[in-house]
């Protein structure tokens, strides 16, 4: 799981290189929304 606030889990560096495809996304009543996805490459 991956949140918008705190220290980051990636570099700058890392996160230029990285290239994703979404697979599968779901929202809930309560407002959640699931997303899945694929590293590319």
């Amino acid at each position: 799981m991956l949140l918008g606030g705190g220290k980051s889990l990636f570099s700058q560096a890392d996160k230029d290189k990285q290239v994703l495809s979404l697979r599968e996304s779901a929202a809930y009543p309560n407002g959640i929304v699931k997303l899945i996805y694929d590293v590319v490459g």
